[in-house]
């Protein structure tokens, strides 16, 4: 720390923002660097990446869908559109995305220097918050996991207007509060709330921060402060319309269960930002929310008692009272989230990317008033045990980005501190049954369905007790998936194919026909209905599934081969040939289509050369 205050001296603004950034760049790349090489987990990256064909390319199409679609609650078209060019230029290869994140973390550290700069008016200070804040272990989350991209992306232009909202006046002016408007400034500030907002909702607490940094500069509320805060407002409450149409599924709780969970969320949060250990991407909880738990009265009267103290130290001691409102106030947007399907889970550690930069500010300004009232204490003590301080945050952070090395090592952590994650336990249960050890992943299965009789559960034991050949037990699960979820288009599908191995074929049409209807988008009912009429001999109908099924999923290689079949038994040899060729095109190792093409070789209608 004395090296880096006589670095700072000796340094300019420009030379020190420059040496920062290197700073911040390479702390990054050394405590993330090997999640580069991390794999896609479980968690919400096959829903919004592996399995999104919105994604997959970058077309009219696609672009038309995720502006027009949630993911399936958030409206976040921004980050699918980022998705969208990582993936055109890696492909689908994780280290692209999971290199995007990381940047995008260091860019945002960096900002956050940039805006503690403005207001704490000291290099240093802004440099040690901007330091907490990338280092800090409960930023992993949001880091690490691929489908974090939302919050780091949403982070970033809720910081880039804040610091050009700060920048649209003179409002620093020694002696005198300066009111000189720089249109540009303001315009982009408002145009950054909006990509922010494009790419995660969380951010709509924008213009009451504003409202809070016009405070703490001494900003008279006037009506001509309110007027240039109308477009932000208005922002705010359009896309906080468009992100309830996301919500329409979400539980119909009371004002006091709301309000008891958002005091339990914040507190546990705080608690995991001062003392960040057993962090978890779900932390579940299964009591009772309500004034009869001491768990939630405690958290209330934690965060009324917050409240009164920074309200009663709001001119005394402004900083805490602009930091701390600061904190809950970003926090709000996050407290509809967590309760879902039935399940309460106190808080996701990514919840606090933004609001955890009130606390780092905190620190920030701390750090200031140390530094003027005793330096020399400063270098002789607070400096060492600062940087010891940093250095065993960042070991921390490092060692937690490795619960994230695949799907397998993060959903046993998270039964491991949260072990009434009934989510966890499936997550888990799927990782074990990917990598082949179906008795254990069936022992998980059990514990998540001794949690809830569920849906999902069954449908996933009943894929595993597939693997193991134990029919009987997996249409039990699939019929139990069902009756639970009549409108679960994969059980169907999976029902109806163990139906059709048992020669059961009617049964089995009924569901395939059933999971066409529930499922518009799915190709694979399809082609089972199309199998079923072509071993009826009715070709024609089973050209015209496949051919539906292809205009569902252009991808779908065996239906094209199969449609060739069918073809070829209506006599239309030449489209036949088209199609075989077109399959072997696309898929040139399909057994169907090289079957296929032997035999037409053999009866010479296909004449094969060479060179």
């Amino acid at each position: 720390m004395r090296f880096l205050r006589r670095f700072g001296d000796s340094l300019s603004a420009g030379q020190l923002a420059f040496a920062s950034a290197l700073l911040l760049l390479a702390l990054g790349f050394l405590i993330y660097g090997r999640t580069l090489f991390y794999e896609f987990v479980e968690l919400d990256d096959p829903l919004l990446i592996l399995e999104n064909s919105s994604v997959q390319s970058v077309s009219l199409a696609h672009l038309k869908k995720i502006f027009t679609t949630y993911d399936p609650e958030l409206y976040i078209p921004l980050t699918f559109l980022s998705y969208q060019l990582d993936i055109a230029i890696g492909g689908l290869n994780p280290f692209l995305i999971h290199l995007h994140n990381l940047l995008q973390h260091i860019l945002n550290a960096g900002l956050f220097g940039l805006l503690c700069s403005i207001i704490l008016r000291n290099r240093r200070a802004a440099l040690f918050a901007a330091l907490l804040f990338l280092i800090h272990p409960i930023q992993v989350e949001a880091v690490v996991w691929a489908t974090g991209r939302k919050d780091l992306m949403s982070s970033s232009f809720f910081l880039i207007s804040l610091i050009l909202y700060m920048r649209r006046k003179k409002i620093f002016l020694p002696g005198k509060l300066g009111d000189e408007i720089k249109p540009l400034a303001y315009i982009s500030s408002l145009l950054s709330f909006l990509l922010g907002l494009f790419s995660k909702i969380t951010v709509v607490s924008l213009p009451v921060v504003l409202l809070l940094i016009d405070w703490l500069e001494g900003r008279r509320l006037s009506r001509r402060s309110l007027l240039e805060k109308i477009p932000y407002f208005t922002l705010a409450i359009v896309f906080g319309i468009v992100a309830l149409f996301g919500k329409i599924n979400a539980p119909d709780l009371s004002v006091l269960t709301r309000i008891l969970a958002a005091a339990k969320s914040f507190t546990f949060s705080i608690t995991k930002l001062f003392v960040p250990a057993g962090l978890s991407p779900m932390y579940a909880y299964s009591g009772t929310i309500s004034m009869r738990s001491s768990d939630f009265v405690l958290s209330l009267t934690i965060v009324t008692t917050i409240i009164c103290a920074a309200y009663a130290l709001r001119k005394r001691w402004k900083p805490f009272a602009f930091c701390t409102a600061f904190t809950m106030i970003t926090f709000l947007p996050s407290f509809g989230n967590l309760i879902k399907n039935g399940d309460y889970y106190i808080t996701s550690d990514r919840y606090a990317y933004i609001p955890s930069m009130g606390l780092f500010m905190l620190a920030g300004f701390l750090l200031s008033q140390a530094e003027k009232k005793s330096p020399a204490l400063m270098r002789k003590m607070y400096a060492p045990a600062i940087a010891a301080f940093l250095l065993l945050l960042s070991l921390i952070s490092y060692n937690q980005s490795s619960v994230w090395k695949n799907s397998e090592t993060l959903s046993r952590h998270v039964t491991l501190v949260s072990p009434k994650a009934r989510l966890g336990h499936l997550w888990y249960g799927n990782a074990l049954r990917d990598a082949g050890r179906i008795d254990q992943a069936i022992e998980e299965y059990d514990v998540a369905l001794s949690f809830k009789d569920d849906a999902q559960m069954h449908y996933d034991r009943a894929l595993a007790y597939e693997e193991k050949g134990m029919d009987d037990e997996a249409a039990a699960d699939y019929k139990q998936a069902l009756t639970l979820s009549p409108r679960y288009a994969l059980a169907h599908i999976n029902l109806g194919r163990l139906f059709y191995r048992r020669g059961e074929k009617e049964d089995a049409q009924k569901h395939f026909e059933s999971a066409s209807e529930l499922a518009p988008h799915l190709a694979m009912p399809l082609y089972n209905l199309g199998v079923l009429e072509g071993e009826r001999g009715h070709f024609d109908r089973a050209a015209g599934l496949y051919r539906q099924a292809l205009e569902r999923d252009p991808e779908m290689h065996d239906a094209r081969a199969n449609l060739a079949i069918a073809l070829l038994q209506l006599g239309k040899t030449a489209e036949a040939v088209v199609q075989l060729k077109e399959t072997l095109g696309r898929s040139p190792d399909n057994a169907t289509a090289r079957a296929l093409l032997r035999e037409l070789v053999e009866k010479g209608i296909i004449i094969m050369t060479g060179r």
